[in-house]
C-alpha cells in the first residue's frame, strides 16, 4: 500500500515538473542516485513550489539565453535619475502637506516599520548580527537600538500631531525585524535583553528571511545535490505584508537612514547623498538592464 502512495505521489510530482518543463529535477532519481529518503525530501521541496510562478519570475527577468553574461553586463545601460524632489528645494508648505499626510497615515495604522537585518557583521570585523553592531557613537548605541527609537519617536509624534488620532485607539506601528536562520534566535535575545528599546513587544514582529531555488541562465531549476534542490535567500522580495498599505523597508548598514521620514507614503524611495562618490554603498540611478528599464 505505502508502494503504491509513493509511486503514485512520484508521478504526479513528475508531470507537475514536466509540465513546467523542470522534468530533470527526478534525474538522480531516475538514475538511483538517490536513497529513499533523500527522494521523499526532494518531492517534498518540489511539491512546496508553485512552478508555473516560478517560470513566470525568471521569464520576468528579461534574460537572454543567447547572450552570454559577461556580454549581457557590458551592454547594461546607467544614468543619472532625472526627476528628483529634495528637501532643500521643496517649498515649506509641500514639505508640511508631505509630513501631515505621512503622520496621518501612521496614524491610521496604515504604516509599517521593516528592517532587513539578516545579515551578520563579518565585514565590520564583528561576530553577530549587524543590527547589534555599536557604529562608535559615544551613547554607544547599536543599529537595532537606532532604529528602534526612531519608530519609538514617529509613533509618538504621529499619535499627537494627527487630527485622526482619536481614530488610533487600537491602531500601533509595527516593526518587522527580517532575521536569517544564522542570527534569528540571536536577534530575538537582543530586543529582549535590552526590553526592545522602549517599543511594545506585541508590536515588534521577527521573521526569518525566506528562500527561492536556483536557476541556472536557461530557467532550470538547479540540484544541491541528488535529492535536494539548490536553495539561496530571497533577498527582501518575500517582505510584503499583509494589511499594511505601506511599508518603508532600510537595511541595517544604513543607520544614517531617516526610517519613516513622514513623506508620502506614495513616494517608494528616498535616498541620502553619497558622503563619497566612490563608496561601496549601492545607488539609485536609472538604468537599462538585460534591455529593460529598471531602477
Amino acid at each position: 500500500m505505502a508502494e503504491d502512495q509513493g509511486a503514485e505521489r512520484l508521478a504526479r510530482v513528475r508531470a507537475a515538473l514536466k509540465a513546467a518543463g523542470q522534468e530533470h529535477v527526478l534525474h538522480f532519481v531516475d538514475a538511483g542516485h538517490a536513497t529513499p529518503h533523500e527522494t521523499t525530501t526532494l518531492l517534498d521541496q518540489v511539491e512546496a513550489l508553485d512552478l508555473p510562478a516560478l517560470n513566470n519570475i525568471f521569464s520576468g527577468l528579461g534574460i537572454n539565453k543567447e547572450v552570454k553574461p559577461a556580454a549581457a553586463a557590458a551592454a547594461d545601460e546607467y544614468a543619472p535619475l532625472s526627476e528628483l524632489a529634495s528637501a532643500d528645494s521643496t517649498p515649506p508648505t509641500l514639505l508640511r502637506e508631505w509630513e501631515q499626510a505621512g503622520l496621518g497615515a501612521i496614524a491610521q495604522g496604515k504604516i509599517a516599520a521593516l528592517v532587513l537585518g539578516g545579515g551578520q557583521g563579518t565585514r565590520l570585523g564583528f561576530d553577530g548580527p549587524k543590527g547589534m553592531y555599536k557604529i562608535g557613537l559615544p551613547s554607544g548605541k547599536s543599529i537595532f537600538q537606532l532604529l528602534a527609537e526612531r519608530v519609538l519617536r514617529v509613533s509618538t509624534l504621529a499619535a499627537s500631531s494627527s487630527s485622526s488620532c482619536s481614530s488610533r485607539k487600537g491602531k500601533h506601528l509595527p516593526f518587522y525585524v527580517m532575521t536569517s536562520p544564522l542570527n534569528h534566535e540571536a536577534t530575538q535575545h537582543f530586543f529582549e535583553e535590552n526590553s526592545y528599546f522602549g517599543l511594545t513587544p506585541a508590536d515588534v514582529f521577527f521573521f526569518p528571511q525566506g528562500t527561492m531555488p536556483c536557476f541556472d541562465l536557461e530557467g532550470k531549476l538547479l540540484l544541491a545535490g541528488p535529492g535536494s534542490l539548490a536553495q539561496a535567500p530571497d533577498g527582501n522580495g518575500g517582505t510584503s505584508l499583509r494589511e499594511i498599505s505601506h511599508n518603508e523597508r532600510v537595511c541595517c548598514h544604513s543607520p544614517r537612514c531617516r526610517l519613516l521620514s513622514p513623506l508620502p507614503p506614495s513616494c517608494p524611495h528616498r535616498h541620502l547623498p553619497l558622503p563619497r562618490p566612490h563608496g561601496r554603498t549601492g545607488r539609485y540611478a536609472a538604468a537599462r538592464r538585460r534591455g529593460l528599464p529598471r531602477l
